[in-house]
């Protein structure tokens, strides 16, 4: 248990130097006893075997029986017809499955990543794949973990853990040692885990596991040694394929009898069961099958997914109910401001499509407003900008960081303020980042042309405005209303400082952050992706039920299943509280 030792005993166990890394010699050892850095693939099939694979179905084989006992009996045009058939019906499974694997071939050897490591007391950048226990990890935001690391040093880090526990929510990090006891992945603060993503901050830490020894590897081995599931079209088949063979020589058997009492010759007897056997067969069930399946493939391709067997869109196809998840799959996982309420008074909406640098400032009486004139505006904005550890790049549309902060800078640029210019304008002095406990951040800053110090705080509007000289209660309500929304609310404030508080600061390293000016309230959500309400019309209208599970607020994940038209009401939104308490056929 890794997270239970400190980073100093977790060095002394790895036998590594948390300053200087490891030696050349270290790392070449390492690498011979514990492998590359890679997960488990699962063992490819030979060309002959995968095309022979397509040949396991109780139907085919039956129609092999044919072909052969129609060619010893002398038809060998019915024969030829059939033996086309089930070439024809494994080739074109065996080019699509190949195909499909070729595509994710390719897909992986574009996902090649980098990792800067101390080696040999020096900072390099190596293919994470080469990565072993005991190196030191340098990250910082945009990063993907490369391997599971215990954190060292941390400076407000926050992590997307989605990929391993589906919460939505970026996980705060820090080095400190968590006393030992069987921890849940959530709950291993200490540590980083090969796959999430840094979201904000940096650290430096020591790769304890790698390759299929992390999380995720064990994961993917499992997934790796699980039996293939027969999907109920291929049991189907099966199941008519038996029920056929049964009937046929039923039938086979009963001509053969009436022959018999009829007096023919018993050979000409033994033909004609045969013949009548062979032609009750249905030759052309896997064709047909194949194509259709063939057809459902050329549509998923169109729509841009990969489908790596046949048998995958029939199991597609039997669906009735999808479970799905809301950050990313419902909505676009782009966290966009939507409402703006200024400490003046002043009231607006915004609008804008995701990270799309482009939007429009709405009053409240509906007017488009000239934001280079909105005096109070343009103060809440720069302050997001500057309280503010994320980046954003207009021309790629992309957002380095935390998507709560890159939100801020979206709306700063959609209202014509350069963000370089403005981040430029001040050098950071002092930051005391967010924390799930304080709910806020702050940063001092120093005016680079006038020298005067300035203090900009952000965080949960309850905590701001309990440290701003403002009405409170007026803001309270505001914020309340956006929750009700269904938008995430986020508070900002300033202050000016004089040389002697900021002296005292650094001194004694604490920022006194009362006696703010609050500047304003602004409200974000994720919106839903523009083609997700038609998506779940088709779903209902093709009798498939839409569940959306997610860990959000009540209000926040009611008012977006209302949006998307997947309940109508607010009532209908049920907790985990409620469904433990449910039976399993009142849950159905």
């Amino acid at each position: 248990m890794w997270y239970s030792l400190s980073s100093s005993e977790v060095a002394h166990e790895l036998n590594t130097d948390l300053k200087n890394g490891l030696s050349g010699k270290e790392v070449l050892q390492r690498r011979q006893k514990y492998g590359p850095n890679a997960l488990p693939e699962k063992k490819k099939d030979l060309l002959i075997f995968k095309f022979f694979s397509q040949f396991k179905n109780f139907l085919i084989l039956i129609l092999i029986a044919a072909t052969f006992i129609s060619f010893i009996t002398g038809e060998y045009l019915e024969a030829f017809a059939i033996l086309t058939i089930v070439i024809l019906n494994a080739t074109v499974g065996f080019i699509q499955e190949t195909q499909a694997e070729k595509s994710l071939t390719s897909l992986k050897t574009m996902e090649i990543t980098m990792s800067k490591v101390v080696r040999d007391k020096r900072l390099t950048i190596i293919p994470s794949e080469e990565l072993v226990p005991g190196d030191i990890v340098i990250l910082e935001s945009g990063d993907k973990v490369p391997a599971d690391i215990r954190i060292g040093e941390a400076f407000a880090l926050k992590v997307s853990e989605a990929i391993l526990t589906g919460e939505s929510e970026p996980a705060e990090k820090n080095a400190k040692t968590i006393p030992s006891g069987n921890k849940s992945l959530p709950d291993q603060t200490n540590m980083l885990f090969r796959g999430t993503e840094i979201l904000y901050g940096k650290t430096t830490g020591i790769v304890v596991l790698t390759g299929i020894s992390t999380e995720i590897g064990k994961i993917a081995q499992v997934l790796r040694t699980q039996e293939e599931v027969q999907t109920p079209l291929k049991k189907e088949l099966n199941a008519i394929g038996k029920k056929l063979s049964i009937l046929i020589l039923i039938i086979a058997f009963a001509i053969l009898i009436l022959t018999t009492l009829s007096e023919l010759p018993l050979i000409e007897g033994v033909l004609l069961s045969i013949s009548l056997a062979v032609a009750a067969i249905p030759e052309g069930l896997p064709g047909i099958t194949t194509i259709v399946l063939s057809l459902g493939v050329k549509r998923m391709a169109e729509k841009k997914a990969l489908v790596k067997k046949l048998t995958a869109v029939e199991t597609l196809g039997a669906v009735k109910v999808i479970a799905t998840d809301k950050t990313g799959t419902l909505t676009e996982n782009k966290m966009n401001i939507t409402r703006i309420f200024l400490a003046n008074g002043d009231n607006y909406r915004i609008e804008g499509q995701g990270y799309e640098p482009h939007g429009k400032y709405i009053g409240e009486k509906g007017e488009i407003k000239e934001t280079s004139r909105e005096t109070g505006l343009k103060k809440l904005l720069v302050a997001g900008i500057l309280a503010n550890n994320s980046s954003y790049d207009p021309d790629t549309k992309k957002i380095i960081g935390d998507p709560t902060e890159g939100s801020l800078l979206v709306a700063a640029v959609r209202a014509g303020i350069d963000i370089s210019e403005t981040k430029n304008h001040y050098e950071t002095i002092f930051e005391v980042p967010f924390s799930s406990e304080r709910k806020m951040m702050s940063i001092l800053l120093r005016d680079r042309k006038t020298k005067e110090y300035f203090l900009y705080s952000k965080g949960a509007p309850e905590i701001i405005l309990t440290y701003s000289d403002n009405n409170n209660n007026l803001y309270i309500k505001e914020a309340d209303d956006l929750a009700n929304q269904g938008l995430r609310g986020l508070a900002l404030a300033y202050k000016k400082l004089s040389f002697e508080d900021v002296k005292k600061a650094l001194e004694k390293n604490v920022i006194d952050e009362k006696n703010l000016t609050f500047l304003g309230l602004v409200g974000q959500k994720d919106p839903l992706r523009k083609e997700i309400k038609v998506s779940l019309v088709q779903a209902r209208n093709a009798g498939i039920k839409t569940i959306m599970i997610t860990g959000d607020h009540q209000a926040t994940a009611g008012n977006i299943a209302v949006e998307a038209g997947i309940i109508k009401d607010l009532r209908e939104v049920t907790t985990e509280e409620k469904i433990a308490h449910l039976k399993e056929k009142e849950i159905a």
